[in-house]
């Protein structure tokens, strides 16, 4: 039971992990990011290329040199033989053939150099040219991306729109809690009208005028339809 909570527990951090990474990803600056990173390497590169390149020169020239000193012995074997002297022309043929074995070595390591210097340059070249095409095309790239986000926010706002989420949501919230408290006060009102003393509401409902207003105006309806001008008494005191 403890093991299958722990893996549960582990499984939910992983995705919770995932799901931080991917909200934090950005294709467009994380391609920037990876043509910096080539370009260091890159230019490491080249001053590798660069150090084995002077060293393939040098050994050229000890080539070269040992293939001279291999001539000279040569000579200098063949001179002490005229002038008689075995023992020169001996150790004359001695440091030739050292010399050989020398130049032998160094044309072997010059060749397998010139060869690796090939082969890296062709690398080079194609690593040049991938990251040329990246930052060529990164300005692409990036206005895909935008289009892209554009389109999913588009995608979610229309999903919001019929949905119970955004502002129409609240516009509903809105009229809903309006009615509510409507209702509310239409209690409130019932509750307030029964709370009046037993009658009031009969004796509301079919209340009578005041009986001289209307006796007034009676004696004045008269007076106007008998043609006659109405008597209208003074105040006392007048």
């Amino acid at each position: 039971m403890a093991d299958n909570l722990f893996q549960a527990i582990h499984n939910w951090f992983r995705a919770k992990n995932q799901e931080a990474a991917e909200a934090l990803s950005d294709p467009v600056r994380d391609g920037k990011l990876a043509i910096t990173d080539s370009e260091k390497q890159i230019e490491g590169f080249t001053s590798k290329i660069a150090t084995l390149i002077a060293e393939t020169k040098m050994l050229e020239r000890q080539t070269a040199e040992s293939a001279s000193e291999v001539s000279k012995y040569q000579a200098v074997a063949a001179q002490a033989l005229q002038a008689g002297n075995e023992t020169d022309a001996r150790d004359a043929i001695t440091l030739k053939q050292k010399a050989e074995q020398q130049a032998q070595a160094l044309g072997a390591q010059l060749s397998a150099n010139k060869e690796l210097v090939l082969k890296l340059r062709e690398q080079l070249n194609t690593a040049r040219m991938k990251v040329a095409k990246a930052r060529s095309n990164i300005t692409q790239l990036q206005a895909r991306s935008q289009a892209a986000q554009i389109r999913t926010d588009l995608a979610k706002a229309s999903s919001e729109f019929h949905s119970n989420k955004g502002g129409l949501a609240a516009l509903d919230n809105l009229e809903k809690s309006v009615n509510k408290q409507e209702t509310v006060a239409e209690a409130y009102e019932d509750l307030a009208a029964s709370a009046a003393p037993a009658g009031q509401a009969l004796l509301d409902k079919y209340a009578v005028g005041d009986a001289s207003v209307e006796a007034e105006l009676q004696r004045l309806k008269s007076g106007l339809l008998g043609g006659g001008s109405p008597s209208l008494s003074l105040p006392h005191g007048s």
